[in-house]
């Protein structure tokens, strides 16, 4: 922790987690560095991401290889809207966290933002808001 408890700032770092946990820490960084750049839950969240993204190669059989290319991040909104359920907005979270982790190994994240993935999200997000807007509603006559 940095700092006393009178108005500064306290810095944790993650015990369980580390940037050498996510192979981050090879790109010629400081492992520390790295970690108080981030808090503890971000790099939990990072962690759901790629787990995410290991159960959709299992599932579908693909082996992944990075930086992942815009066919296998396609492939990968499609899997997690449609199979997994995610919502959206997760899904938008956990590609924030893939592109993270991209730039984080010093690799191209181009594909995590293409034109057809915000594209297929703002779609997914289209779908979803019309579905919940169609419920019946329940009128109340007094």
């Amino acid at each position: 922790m940095v700092g006393s408890s009178r108005g500064r700032v306290r810095v944790r770092y993650p015990q369980d987690r580390r940037a050498g946990d996510y192979g981050v820490a090879g790109s010629g960084a400081d492992e520390d560095l790295l970690c108080a750049a981030y808090s503890s839950n971000s790099w939990k969240r990072l962690s759901a991401a790629l787990n995410s993204v290991k159960k959709f190669a299992r599932d579908s059989g693909i082996v992944l290889s990075w930086p992942l290319c815009s066919e296998t991040v396609i492939k990968y909104v499609s899997w997690a809207l449609k199979k997994a359920s995610l919502s959206p907005n997760t899904v938008k979270v956990y590609l924030s966290d893939i592109c993270l982790y991209h730039k984080l190994k010093g690799l191209d994240s181009s594909a995590c933002c293409s034109f057809t993935v915000r594209t297929m999200l703002k779609g997914a997000v289209n779908l979803n808001s019309y579905s919940v807007n169609t419920k019946p509603r329940k009128v109340v006559v007094t």
